[in-house]
């Protein structure tokens, strides 16, 4: 008998871009790549990168007021989490999130915010993912995907230089260029 649910759980990790001392999000989850619904949850384990801190994780305040646990929750170093979710849960090493997957092709991601604190090589960084509820297996048929990388790169700059700023400055750039070749123009179009 086939078994049902089948479903191939793909760890969805990313890059943090930005020169040392500035803030970059990324967000890390799981992917349901088919061919069937998962119907259960799938625990997602985020490890964060060296040389960054985290700033800021998911969090919802309206969870602790209705006594429930969050989606997401730092962990201790033994692996366990800490005993209360604190607003933001920054600065810890390794998170775990709880994603319901659900239908083929639905990505679910949980949003971090890390400060780069050194430049040079970052390592470490990784999304694993796994089948969640010990009750009812996920039956992931490839688990060769189940470990996504969190990369750094970091460039020179000060900590404000994000990629928003250096767009808005080659845009400037290009708009003053321009300008000057219209006056160019202008001026020998007049003699």
């Amino acid at each position: 008998m086939p078994v049902r649910n089948k479903a191939d759980l793909e760890a969805v990790g990313g890059t943090v871009r930005g020169p040392v001392g500035s803030l970059a999000e990324v967000r890390v989850g799981v992917r349901n790549g088919g061919p069937g619904a998962l119907p259960a949850s799938v625990r997602v384990e985020f490890t964060v990168p060296r040389g960054t801190t985290v700033v800021s994780a998911p969090y919802e305040f309206e969870r602790d007021e209705e006594v429930i646990d969050q989606d997401c929750r730092a962990l201790a170093a033994d692996g366990t989490p800490l005993t209360s979710a604190s607003e933001k849960q920054p600065g810890a090493r390794r998170y775990r999130c709880t994603a319901r997957a659900g239908a083929v092709g639905t990505t679910t991601t949980f949003p971090f915010t890390l400060r780069i604190d050194r430049g040079g090589h970052h390592s470490g960084g990784r999304v694993t993912v796994s089948g969640g509820d010990a009750g009812r297996a996920s039956h992931d048929t490839t688990t060769a995907n189940d470990i996504a990388r969190v990369a750094v790169s970091v460039w020179p700059g000060p900590s404000w230089a994000t990629p928003g700023h250096y767009v808005a400055a080659a845009i400037v750039l290009a708009v003053l260029a321009l300008l000057a070749l219209l006056v160019v123009w202008r001026r020998k179009r007049s003699h």
